[in-house]
């Protein structure tokens, strides 16, 4: 400490950060103590002590009551940082799996359409690359649920190829969640490409009911061969559930 005074070097050192981080993440540590830790890396205010502090996503306390109440305090006290957390958070998002409370907080601090930039170019960057955790990418897909734009559109597509189940079946829903009917031949062009689940064409059928999708022409005997037996196809192209059989 008198060598960093005597040399002005400001902010923490990388030793003060080291040991706010342990009390951070000891799960079976007390609220009290992390908290704290967490508020003195606040004060500090530098890239790297907001780094420090989304390292709080990657554990859970007990009980899990507790743990969510922290993290919703740890998520509003960084959106108080405001636009600071930008560049902390966009790398925690493309190399974390616990992605749902820093994406909240990136929402709120950036416009929408930043937000949404923001989002397809993480997206898509792990398109490119080894992910060993698919749960990252299924809910980076379920962080953008409603938010409509081309790009995005034209990403979750590609997902729809995702050796995981969990990721095809996320980006599956994040195309039904936004207007795009005029994508619809694209999407399902996109399903056929591969094998889907039966899982996977349930959550189809269940999606494609709902909002009244009518199959176009060219799509409907292939469909026909994979739709749920609790499902139909009218002749219209519509997808409707069985009544169930009352006993």
């Amino acid at each position: 400490m008198i060598w960093r005074f005597l040399s002005g070097a400001t902010g923490p050192s990388r030793g003060q950060i080291e040991r706010q981080i342990k009390k951070v993440v000891h799960p079976h540590g007390e609220s009290a103590t992390r908290m704290g830790a967490i508020q003195q890396l606040l004060e500090w205010n530098t890239p790297e002590s907001v780094t420090a502090i989304l390292k709080r996503f990657t554990i859970v306390a007990s009980p899990a009551t507790l743990d969510l109440e922290e993290k919703q305090q740890v998520c509003d006290m960084l959106i108080g940082l405001g636009r600071k957390i930008v560049d902390p958070v966009t790398q925690f998002l493309r190399s974390e799996v616990q992605v749902y409370w820093p994406g909240r907080a990136l929402q709120a601090v950036l416009p929408d359409e930043e937000f949404k930039d923001s989002m397809a170019q993480i997206l898509a960057d792990l398109q490119g690359s080894y992910v060993r955790v698919a749960d990252q990418k299924r809910d980076l897909l379920r962080q953008i649920v409603g938010l409509a734009q081309t790009r995005l559109f034209e990403i979750a597509e590609r997902f729809l190829l995702d050796p995981s189940d969990d990721v095809r079946i996320a980006a599956l829903e994040y195309l039904f969640s936004v207007p795009n009917e005029p994508r619809r031949s694209a999407i399902l062009d996109a399903i056929f490409l591969e094998e889907q689940s039966a899982r996977f064409w349930l959550r189809f059928a269940e999606l494609a009911s709902q909002k009244g999708w009518k199959i176009p022409t060219s799509h409907r005997d292939t469909l026909q061969k994979h739709l749920p037996m609790d499902f139909y196809m009218t002749s219209h192209g519509e997808l409707k559930p069985r009544p169930k059989k009352t006993t």
